[in-house]
């Protein structure tokens, strides 16, 4: 079972993913760091091989973050180098495995969604499907405007989202919703009206709802966020 850092939030809150690996001293170890809404944002250590195994409840999103994670499905091998990630829809047969040691973000919902039968939701099943790796820096160049965030994968009510932009982004109107921001490139300035955060890749900050805050980035800045999905641009 993983142990915690969460604790309640009315301020945000900085991770440090080197910091938290760096009490990751055991294989498979695991911390929970982080709960967005009812999605809970794990980090844990691959290091050798786990045992096959699967969730028929929820989907699992897994974001390499140090090292290079190899995760084997009944669809076939993903490899996982630092700023990609895949979702594993739940029902399909995983497993992770490591020939060194890899710091991985793991995404799945902190409670038992709804379950429904049939087109697969409950069950994947579907022989040709395929779960490819995505690279958030390849996702990103893509996003055809500056300050806006673009949806590049979905763990159940929650979506990753990527970013780009240079200078003061638009002022956020007041949070509906938790949000994990990152940054993958460059460098972040995260203002509220009574603190000052500042990102560098590596590092997450939890933004309660209810705040409003504004970021500011330096040139070629890449930014990811987690939120429930529909959550305002």
């Amino acid at each position: 079972m993983a142990r915690t850092i969460i604790s309640g939030m009315d301020e945000i809150r900085k991770i440090d993913v080197q910091q938290v690996a760096g009490s990751l001293t055991q294989p498979f170890s695991m911390v929970d760091v982080a709960r967005v809404d009812d999605v809970i944002i794990s980090l844990y250590a691959c290091d050798g091989i786990l045992q096959w195994h699967k969730h028929i409840d929820i989907d699992e999103l897994f974001w390499t973050c140090e090292g290079t994670l190899f995760l084997d499905t009944q669809f076939g091998e993903v490899r996982l180098q630092p700023g990609e990630l895949v979702v594993v829809p739940r029902g399909v047969e995983h497993r992770s495995r490591s020939s060194g040691r890899a710091i991985v973000m793991l995404v799945r919902c902190g409670i038992v969604p709804e379950r429904k039968n049939g087109r697969n939701r409950l069950y994947a099943t579907d022989p040709g499907m395929k779960l490819p790796g995505l690279s958030l820096a390849e996702e990103s160049s893509r996003v055809g405007r500056a300050f806006w965030f673009q949806g590049v994968a979905s763990v159940d009510s929650a979506v990753v989202e990527v970013a780009w932009g240079e200078g003061t982004w638009p002022t956020r109107v007041p949070t509906e919703c938790d949000q994990l921001l990152g940054v993958l490139k460059g460098t972040m300035v995260l203002r509220t009206s009574s603190m000052m955060v500042h990102l560098h890749p590596g590092q997450f900050a939890v933004v309660p709802s209810g705040i409003i805050y504004q970021l500011s980035t330096t040139r070629a800045s890449v930014v990811t966020r987690l939120a429930r999905k529909g959550t305002r641009v």
